[in-house]
């Protein structure tokens, strides 16, 4: 008999082109607090990049993988914290950058594992150029994620620039004066212009007033619960229950002043 015919040649293996269109196909993770999983595949992008970057056989190719990886690790880590920062609840907003951080401290950590200083630079201009005082607090959340880490990749993912932006504005903020013990005033950030908010906010901004008697009907005191709820301010709501219409009271209080001493305690402390 004769001899048998001889396999077929493997596949050729995917190039870097196709392996970064694969990458890019990848159902996207879940967004933080929609109650599904976590993105793990997220967490690890130093490591992963580091063994694409060293495999020998893989060539650019493997650099190029890892490039796709990171970035679109990036894309959505950049999206999340652009929902995370539009949250209304300072205490949901909290919990989503809270999040965050390991995931933005690991995409910087790989950018300096492949030598993407491009990215790096993007990542760095999107969270410094915020500007944003409720991000600060998250940001020195991803520096302390990488205390441990070795100098040389602090250095090369840009942490030092960070932590130099950190501290100037952790210094301006320790360098304002404190509340006056008289000062109840209380901003309501913006979102709608009715004048149920326009009273509000008038009454909210006030530095003496601290007690407001509003009679109002149902629907309308409804409304300026929600407000007042939706931003967790430090204003105690109730309905008082007699004549027509309700009376709905509201009276600032003493959680104004202590809300901003934790917060000055925590900038000293950082």
């Amino acid at each position: 008999p004769g001899a048998p015919p001889a396999p077929p040649p493997p596949p050729p293996r995917p190039g870097a082109r196709c392996c970064a269109l694969a990458v890019a196909a990848w159902p996207r993770p879940p967004r933080p607090g929609t109650g599904g999983a976590r993105a793990p595949w997220i967490v690890p992008p130093p490591a992963i990049s580091s063994a694409l970057r060293d495999a020998g056989e893989a060539g650019d190719a493997g650099a190029s993988i890892a490039r796709a990886l990171v970035w679109q690790a990036w894309q959505w880590v950049e999206a999340a914290l652009s929902r995370a920062c539009a949250l209304d609840a300072p205490s949901r907003r909290a919990d989503a950058l809270d999040t965050l951080t390991q995931y933005i401290a690991a995409v910087l950590v790989s950018t300096s594992v492949i030598g993407t200083v491009d990215l790096r630079d993007e990542v760095l201009a999107a969270v410094i150029g915020r500007h944003d005082e409720i991000l600060l607090t998250h940001l020195i959340g991803v520096l302390r994620a990488v205390a441990d880490s070795p100098p040389e990749t602090r250095g090369g993912a840009g942490f030092g620039q960070l932590a130099e932006y950190c501290n100037g504005r952790l210094e301006d903020r320790v360098a304002r004066p404190l509340r006056a013990a008289d000062d109840w005033s209380i901003q309501i950030p913006a979102g709608c212009d009715c004048e149920l908010c326009e009273t509000l906010a008038g009454f909210l901004a006030d530095s003496d007033e601290r007690t407001l008697e509003w009679p109002l009907n149902t629907d309308r005191r409804s409304h300026v619960h929600r407000r007042l709820d939706a931003f967790e301010l430090p204003v105690r709501h109730v309905t008082r229950r007699t004549g027509r219409p309700y009376t709905l009271v509201l009276t600032k209080t003493d959680d104004l002043f202590e809300r901003e001493q934790a917060q000055r305690r925590r900038d000293e402390s950082d």
